[in-house]
């Protein structure tokens, strides 16, 4: 395993940027219409104080989520914004998981020297070209682009072709 650092390219700047915009408006669409319904229900004529625990706890159940872990989130997001540097981890594959999800696909979970890359809890921001899960085998040498500080973003894991050359 090897690990090198390297500045990010203009266009690795503009996924991080797409990324955390994305993340925004799709949670400002998500809790704008809670807020709505929570205000509208305060504000009502028939909202009683005194009888309404419900609302009381879900209110402050909202509140709890969003500063455990939302807030964080948005905040390790918008740092990634300023970061200059990525690390490139040229690594293998030691470990392969795979297993039916409900609605019947394949779910492929990697361990390599580095990390465990799981697909369904991370994001790779660049699949282009696609890493296809499917076709990795144990021993097979891949290279992670990330970022040093951050476990939920990748922002591209490629295949590392080794060409033997014949004498």
């Amino acid at each position: 395993m090897t690990i090198t650092t390297q500045p990010l390219s203009d266009n690795e700047k503009k996924l991080l940027r797409r990324a955390f915009k994305i993340r925004l408006i799709f949670s400002i669409l998500l809790i704008s219409p809670v807020l709505f319904f929570i205000i509208d229900y305060v504000t009502s004529p028939y909202y009683d104080f005194e009888l309404s625990f419900f609302p009381i706890a879900l209110i402050s159940l909202i509140c709890f989520l969003v500063f455990k872990y939302v807030i964080p989130f948005y905040r390790r997001s918008y740092k990634n914004l300023k970061e200059v540097n990525k690390l490139i981890i040229s690594t293998f594959v030691t470990n392969i998981e795979s297993g039916w999800i409900y609605n019947g696909s394949r779910q492929y979970v990697i361990q390599t020297e580095y990390r465990r890359i799981d697909p369904w809890s991370l994001t790779i921001l660049d699949n282009n070209p696609i890493f296809i899960f499917s076709e990795v085998y144990v021993g097979m040498p891949i290279e992670i682009h990330c970022l040093e500080n951050n476990k939920t973003d990748i922002l591209r894991i490629k295949k590392i072709v080794i060409t033997k050359e014949v004498v």
